[in-house]
């Protein structure tokens, strides 16, 4: 049998000098590549805790404005389902025929092209015997079926035991 005599051999400093490369050459590429993947990741996270905080205010506002919304929702629900509704010109005469004489509507014409939106225009000229009546019809517009504006000027003209009245109203409704 033979005997294996090749460690004998062997240099120690040279051995320590390689190894000592080695270890030196072994750092400085995982040197080379980890820190600037260390340097990128903690861009990233800083990228990452910066998106989270603009996030957070993001959904912040958002919860803001939805309260808001839902608020306003509520509080113009009837306003909000007049505008469903069509404009009847037989209604609305009977209605304003409580608060005023000799009555006269024209015909409601379209004056804006909204695209969500039709605002129709017409005249209303009439007589009354007070002006009260007159704030009576616009309260009595708060509750009405259409959306319906009482536009300015307001024209009022004393004739007699009357007064002559003419001003316009607007009309809107969704499309």
């Amino acid at each position: 049998m033979r005997i294996d005599r090749s460690l004998e051999s062997i240099d120690l400093t040279k051995l320590a000098i390689f190894s000592l490369i080695f270890v030196a050459f072994a750092l400085v590429i995982s040197f080379a590549v980890i820190i600037p993947i260390i340097d990128k990741h903690k861009v990233a996270i800083e990228i990452n805790s910066e998106k989270e905080i603009n996030l957070a205010k993001i959904n912040q506002l958002y919860n803001e404005n939805l309260s808001i919304y839902e608020n306003l929702n509520l509080q113009n629900t009837r306003a909000l389902n007049a505008l469903k509704n069509g404009f009847n010109e037989m209604k609305f005469i009977s209605v304003a025929g409580k608060y005023f004489n000799n009555l006269y509507l024209s015909r409601a014409k379209a004056i804006d092209t909204d695209p969500r939106y039709m605002i129709s225009e017409a005249s209303l000229s009439a007589t009354m015997k007070s002006p009260q009546n007159l704030y009576d019809f616009i309260a009595d517009m708060n509750t009405y079926d259409n959306l319906i504006k009482v536009d300015f000027p307001i024209q009022m003209e004393s004739k007699g035991d009357y007064i002559e009245t003419s001003f316009t109203i607007k009309i809107y409704q969704e499309r």
